[in-house]
């Protein structure tokens, strides 16, 4: 496991005199969970200390509970979507290499179990996107084809709110619909980033094709930035980045890059967590930390491409759960 903490030089100006910084944290000593395809955390029993949620082979076991859900592990998110002042977990699963024919769920994990909460069969049984916005959750789902829509879960149904070619990021915000893609729409062309608004679609900027995306307040000031990674590109052995920028200004029209990462293709997830950006890379978990200097890098792990992550809240403070053989847990100090 790495643990060095290094400055990454030029990724952007020094912090203005209005920004708040957050504490600058440092790895405590592993803790090793049995092995995991997937993790995810939630506060399922309301005690303001996080259940760790490790998926493997169907199969999504915590302290306490078990549910056979089926399918190859999609995404997760976390929430009070019952509005019974506890936490669930949502877990999307779907098809995959290891499973062709599962459909794509919704999982609700409470600390009594799961339910499903949708389900979805096509050719394309998979969900690139799910979140929880105060209480209601959001999903991205394929619909015929490479088009991918995006909306609301009610009534037991899909409220589209968007479709677009390859857009396999759609994320809710106060500004509108942020819509990433991987690629144009030309054959082997870059991706680009849209904000879809009331008054129309406007392009914003990015670098390449879009793989992951989050908002947040990284400076303190009460005004969200938008972080995405988009570094991603077709012949991506040789051209694409692990590359992290921050979209910030009226719009989100002002774009800096906070981070690169040598030797890794893509920022896989996004998560922002009190000013603090944790990354999913295609080798490593980095967790980006903003000191009077700039962005700094802690890595945290080694993981894989298909590897997850999660922010877990325990009793003695945050840790980092990533999944593997062993499933890891890093404090954070």
């Amino acid at each position: 496991m790495f643990s060095t903490l290094s400055l990454l030089l030029g990724a952007c100006t020094s912090p203005s005199s209005t920004t708040t910084l957050a504490p600058i944290y440092t790895v405590g000593a592993s803790q090793t969970l049995p092995a995991s395809e997937a993790v995810a955390a939630a506060d399922l029993d309301g005690d303001g200390v996080d259940e760790v949620l490790r998926y493997s082979q169907g199969r999504l076991e915590w302290e306490g509970g078990s549910a056979a859900l089926g399918g190859v592990f999609q995404r997760a998110a976390r929430g009070d979507v019952d509005g019974d002042g506890k936490e669930e977990a949502l877990i999307a699963t779907g098809m995959g290499r290891a499973d062709r024919a599962s459909p794509a769920r919704i999982w609700v994990v409470g600390e009594d179990g799961a339910s499903l909460l949708l389900e979805r069969a096509g050719p394309r049984a998979q969900v690139p996107e799910l979140r929880v916005v105060d209480g209601r959750v959001w999903v991205a789902l394929f619909a015929a084809d490479n088009v991918v829509e995006s909306g609301w879960i009610e009534n037991e149904g899909l409220d589209v709110q968007h479709s677009a070619k390859l857009a396999l990021r759609q994320l809710p915000t106060s500004k509108g619909i942020v819509v990433g893609r991987v690629y144009g729409d030309v054959p082997k062309s870059d991706g680009d980033l849209t904000l879809v608004g009331e008054a129309g679609s406007s392009a914003l900027p990015s670098h390449r094709g879009v793989r992951s995306m989050a908002v947040g307040d990284l400076d303190g000031d009460g005004q969200e930035e938008l972080i995405v990674g988009d570094g991603w590109h077709y012949a991506y052995g040789t051209q694409a980045q692990g590359r992290v920028a921050v979209l910030s200004g009226e719009g989100w029209l002002e774009s800096r890059a906070i981070a690169h990462f040598p030797g890794e293709y893509s920022a896989q997830e996004i998560e922002v967590h009190e000013g603090r950006v944790l990354v999913m890379g295609t080798r490593n978990v980095h967790l980006l930390q903003r000191d009077a200097l700039g962005w700094q890098d802690l890595v945290l792990a080694q993981t894989s491409e298909g590897g997850s992550m999660a922010w877990v809240q325990g009793a003695d403070g945050p840790a980092i759960a990533i999944s593997g053989d062993p499933t890891q847990l890093i404090p954070l100090q």
